[in-house]
């Protein structure tokens, strides 16, 4: 058994960053996906020039949501990942560690 003792915080804060920006684009994208399915069942109802106002204003909306929620939820990711990775340093030293099981894959025809 191997023991993970403690993490490097920059690195866990790095990948939870990329890992927000990537969940704030697909959140965005169903936003943008969203906004555009309601514009279209109310402007198939007849709701004329006010469905299209509503359907314009939204995909502003939209688009704005596609560049600020990727950007928020990124760097958010990150700075609570600062917190909890050094927290995590801590509950590491003082319960010991954590073990862990690695196992090396060996090719299957040796």
């Amino acid at each position: 058994m191997q023991k993970i003792t403690g993490i490097g915080v920059y690195s866990l804060a790095k990948v939870q960053g990329l890992m927000g920006a990537i969940l704030g684009l697909l959140a965005a994208l169903f936003n943008i996906g969203l906004t555009l399915l309601v514009g279209a069942i109310g402007a198939g109802m007849g709701g004329g020039g006010v469905a299209n106002e509503l359907l314009g204003g939204g995909m502003t909306v939209a688009i704005v949501m596609l560049v600020v929620l990727p950007i928020f939820l990124g760097v958010s990711q990150f700075i609570g990942s600062l917190f909890v990775g050094a927290i995590l340093n801590v509950a590491l030293k003082k319960a010991g560690g954590v073990e862990v099981r690695i196992e090396s894959e060996t090719p299957s025809g040796l």
